[in-house]
């Protein structure tokens, strides 16, 4: 039997029993879905790489029996056919699975049926068959995952725009029926606008791992193979937070060096450092198209901080000296918009808060690959030599102030080209001045 990975950054573990933490998640789900009729969907919110897909893949083992789960990625799919079509595939699958009768599940229509006709076909004439077939004490549980893929698909109108109300709709016509999708936070705004995925008591948006659950991703996979010494789970901690992505991502680098080099049964912090360049890559999986969603104000503070970062990665920023920083380098962000800018950045899960309300990267990585892959250090050392000049041209104009005050009271005779006092000036004495260094 070939050796499989237990680490994998953009896809769920194998093993469900490999599924760490998330008791707020989980509560959340069986609050909404045992024993409720939902007309609204469920939504899961979070940034790339922060376990949607994995919590979405997990809610079979949260469940009971009652619940037949039908899990569908979306994000592939650009039109009404490929939607309903692989949807409704897997559904008869899980009917197979759990030994319903299919033998009335009608033949799904063919590819150029018109998309009105589909979602008409769909709501009623399947829909109502594979409910009866299930049995009546039993709930068909569908989980979407990449929906935000659809509202785009409504947006560009490869599927009619009100198609995301029509599966909302479905559930008001079934009361058997629960929808749950995952959505990327970048795309919060689109579900918003739509009611279905609208309602806020419905949300859940995913957050770090805690420090235990992120302890176990790092040891427990690997228990039996090789050891992490307590520095280099601090190390690893450190550089990735709980972010799941950056967890999966250094600990599938690790097991691999241990794979190359089974005579090593102990990870340590120097191999965590080898495996660093390679995670730092990696982290561009996550980064990149944050970066491209980022404001102005954004990029201007996640300047400051790393300005501050790079002069010691372990240290936390008080707003006064942000808001310092601010006013120092002539950026135009006032202490209000500061404070609202902080707020996204901890929303999007990039900053942090320390119990003394002071600020800092949530996780290093990340704030090295701002580092290495952004003109923020080339933005910064422009300011910083704009700065300079602007020092420079104000000294330049107080000694100009100054000459002119010392000639409108008639020290200096701009007319005398030979440095000789002026004849119809005032008696003048000349100062000594003591060259040698005042003893202390």
């Amino acid at each position: 039997m070939p050796d499989t990975i237990p680490y994998h950054p953009l896809s769920p573990p194998d093993d469900p029993t490999l599924f760490f933490g998330r008791e707020d998640v989980i509560a959340f789900l069986r609050q909404h879905l045992v024993g409720a009729n939902n007309t609204e969907m469920l939504v899961i919110l979070g940034r790339t790489g922060i376990g949607k897909t994995s919590v979405l893949q997990h809610i079979p083992y949260i469940v009971d029996e009652r619940y037949q789960p039908v899990y569908m990625d979306v994000e592939a799919l650009d039109s009404v056919y490929a939607y309903l079509s692989s949807l409704a595939n897997r559904i008869v699958q899980r009917m197979e699975l759990i030994g319903a009768s299919t033998y009335r599940v009608p033949d799904f229509p063919p590819q150029e049926t018109p998309d009105e006709e589909l979602l008409e076909w769909f709501a009623g004439a399947f829909l109502d068959v594979v409910l009866a077939a299930i049995s009546r004490n039993r709930f068909l549980l569908v989980m979407l995952d990449d929906f935000h893929r659809i509202f785009e698909a409504a947006a560009s109108q490869r599927v009619p725009a009100h198609f995301v109300d029509y599966l909302g709709d479905l559930l008001k016509q079934h009361d058997r029926l629960s929808i749950v999708v995952g959505i990327n936070v970048d795309y919060e705004d689109y579900a918003m606008r739509h009611t279905p995925t609208a309602n806020l008591n419905y949300h859940f948006r995913l957050q770090h791992l805690k420090e235990k659950a992120a302890r176990q991703l790092i040891v427990e996979p690997v228990t039996v193979k090789y050891e992490c010494t307590e520095e280099a789970i601090v190390r690893i901690l450190e550089l990735c937070g709980g972010y799941p992505f950056l967890l999966h991502s250094i600990c599938r680098l690790l097991y691999r060096h241990y794979k190359n080099n089974p005579q090593i049964p102990q990870i340590g912090v120097n191999i965590v450092d080898l495996v660093y360049t390679a995670a730092l890559e990696e982290t561009s999986e996550i980064m990149r198209d944050y970066w491209q969603h980022t404001t102005t104000a954004q990029q201007t503070t996640l300047m400051a901080l790393l300005e501050f970062y790079q002069e010691n990665r372990t240290q936390t920023v008080s707003f006064e000296s942000l808001k310092q920083w601010m006013d120092d380098y002539g950026t135009g962000i006032n202490g209000t918009q500061l404070a609202a800018t902080l707020r996204s950045l901890e929303y999007d899960l990039l900053v942090e808060t320390t119990a003394s309300g002071d600020y800092r990267f949530a996780t290093q990585l990340e704030a090295d690959w701002l580092l290495a892959n952004t003109d923020l250090k080339q933005r910064r050392e422009e300011k910083s030599r704009r700065r300079a000049r602007l020092i420079g041209l104000a000294a330049v104009a107080v000694v100009v102030v100054i000459v002119v005050m010392l000639l409108a009271v008639g020290v200096f005779d701009p007319s005398d080209d030979t440095a000789t006092p002026n004849q119809d000036a005032p008696p003048t004495s000349t100062l000594p001045i003591d060259m040698n260094p005042t003893p202390n």
